[in-house]
């Protein structure tokens, strides 16, 4: 009787198939039908990203000697003096950029031996301004200049050479410097520091 009672009922539902739609075929509908939702987060523009912080580096102060033709005093006699020896004239600074206070500076003239006579200059000028030069040693020079505000170059211009040779006297001079200032408040020394050369011929 069980049997029978289910061929009745599957019976049924094929009627309900030939004239509408079986709950078979509605629930199999159902579940080809249900929608799939895919969630995306959208990324951040670049703009909206926090990228690194950039590193300001400034950019590092130089330097460098003009030679000029100058004439050289001998401090033994006027009989030995030098006309035409090629000096360095102007000690250019540039790249000032940060750089507050004054700016020191200290040249050094070095003899090619400890028996060859000494150079110096005495004079030193910042534009139209006479520059104090203090002496440690006899063939270092040193002085000091305040860099105008809103400038990022100075210039140093050296005269009144002297030697305290004869004109039999003849080598090759290193002319050396230390430059130093203050760059966003730190105390620095210019590297590389510029250098030149004296060469003193030996005169007839």
């Amino acid at each position: 009787m069980g049997a029978l009672l289910s061929e009745v009922l599957n019976a049924n539902e094929d009627v309900k198939e030939k004239g509408g739609i079986s709950r078979r075929r509605v629930a199999a509908g159902v579940a080809w039908s249900v929608p799939v939702i895919l969630t995306t987060v959208a990324a951040p523009p670049a703009s909206a990203s926090p990228g690194p912080t950039p590193t300001v580096t400034a950019t590092p102060a130089t330097g460098s000697f003009t030679s000029g033709t100058q004439n050289m005093t001998s401090t033994v006699s006027t009989a030995h003096d030098r006309t035409g020896v090629s000096v360095p004239a102007l000690l250019s600074l540039k790249d000032l950029q940060g750089v507050t206070g004054e700016i020191t500076v200290v040249v050094t003239i070095t003899p090619p031996s400890s028996t060859a006579p000494a150079i110096s200059f005495s004079t030193v000028s910042a534009g139209t301004t006479s520059l104090s030069v203090s002496r440690s040693q006899s063939n270092a020079a040193q002085f000091k200049a305040t860099l105008p505000a809103g400038a990022s170059a100075l210039e140093f211009a050296f005269s009144g050479y002297s030697y305290t040779g004869r004109k039999q006297d003849s080598g090759t001079y290193t002319v050396s410097t230390v430059i130093t200032y203050i760059l966003n408040g730190i105390s620095t020394q210019m590297q590389p520091a510029p250098s030149a050369t004296i060469v003193l011929p030996k005169a007839a």
